[in-house]
């Protein structure tokens, strides 16, 4: 039990210590690809990224517009094809539309699903085929 701790669960704890401390937003659990879902500024500009659980191979999935939202809180579908985020480009008063996207799990096929300026959470049905 305790190697299992020590070759899983303990760089997990320090994978999201050290994402913490850089910034993140949020992170989903990894899922069928075996990856997790963060959010960061790393790049100059608040995306989501996936990383392997062992801290490896971050690959950013979105190019979006730079903004300061970072709440995005990106979430895989049941299957673990599809994720979903909100984004939104803020004003300086931290003002502005937010809405809801779906996109692969390699950032291809991005879409918004909302148009009310107002979904600030993206959450996927117990079916995992639609938001609610």
């Amino acid at each position: 039990m305790l190697n299992l701790f020590r070759e899983w669960w303990m760089p997990l704890l320090v994978l999201l210590t050290c994402l913490n401390a850089t910034g993140v937003g949020q992170a989903a659990t990894a899922k069928a690809q075996g990856r997790i879902l963060y959010v960061s500024n790393q790049s100059g500009s608040w995306q989501v990224y996936s990383i392997r659980p062992d801290g490896t191979d971050a690959v950013q999935l979105t190019h979006l517009a730079v903004t300061t939202l970072e709440g995005w809180a990106p979430t895989y579908s049941r299957d673990g094809k599809k994720i979903a985020f909100v984004y939104g480009v803020l004003d300086q008063s931290g003002n502005g539309p937010v809405d809801a996207y779906i996109m692969d799990t390699d950032g291809g096929n991005l879409t918004q699903v909302t148009h009310d300026g107002g979904s600030f959470i993206a959450r996927w049905a117990p079916d995992g085929k639609h938001l609610v």
